[in-house]
């Protein structure tokens, strides 16, 4: 009888811990994907001519005088892209950066979503 009580207690600790830790690695999930959340959002009411992408010399860790094009929002630098993916013309023929931030962040946000829950059913499973 103490055998059966004790593998009892055993097994619900056990059971108990899956649960905690899939709970924390659910929040964790949820966090980050309020952060990029958060960053859309970000974008999404950004002004359109806060963005500007400039041709410039790469950061202290290259040495040999590279340039790369560096994304800017009002004069603070994000970081480095890829110009050909920042080159979306609006209707009035000017580049429509704003447009390829808002892009790039609804792709991020996707790929979070789809890896989130991947992972929680991952973890269910």
């Amino acid at each position: 009888m103490g055998m059966v009580k004790g593998k009892k207690n055993i097994e619900e600790k056990k059971r108990q811990r899956r649960y905690y830790f899939m709970i924390a690695l659910s929040s964790a999930i949820i966090i980050l994907l309020m952060f990029q959340l958060r960053d859309f959002v970000d974008a999404i009411v950004a002004k359109h001519d806060s963005y500007d992408v400039r041709y410039e010399l790469a950061g202290e860790e290259i040495h040999n005088g590279q340039q790369v094009y560096k994304l800017y929002k009002n004069g603070e630098y994000m970081a480095d892209v890829d110009p050909n993916l920042y080159e979306r013309v609006d209707s009035n023929g000017e580049k429509d950066i704003w447009y390829c931030v808002l892009m790039e962040q609804a792709k991020r946000l996707t790929y979070s979503i789809l890896l989130g829950a991947m992972m929680i059913v991952v973890i269910v499973i």
